[in-house]
């Protein structure tokens, strides 16, 4: 039988269109940084789901293009962060 699959998602990015999206996670926080950035005050939506339980859903607005979310209250999982990077949705995976 052979090794078995490990999944990296520690500082995990993807990328929309002309624009990035980066996440990693310390502790509860989970942090981010959009490029190109927004000007100051401009606001985004996102979404955060579970990947193997949907039942964990977490939406907001966040300012800017860098910051940090507080997710203490979402169990250890796989989960994909969504949010609007150059005009299109964009997802990253992360693990918590």
């Amino acid at each position: 039988m052979g090794d078995p699959l490990t999944i990296d998602l520690t500082g995990e990015s993807a990328s929309a269109a002309n624009g990035e999206l980066r996440l990693w996670i310390i502790g509860n926080t989970l942090r981010f940084k959009i490029d190109p950035p927004l000007p100051v005050g401009v606001e985004r939506s996102y979404l955060i789901q579970g990947v193997g339980n949907s039942a964990y859903i977490k939406k907001g607005t966040i300012i800017g293009s860098e910051g940090s979310i507080d997710v203490d209250e979402l169990p250890s999982g796989v989960y994909t962060f969504t949010t609007i990077v150059d005009g299109k949705p964009c997802s990253a995976k992360w693990a918590k």
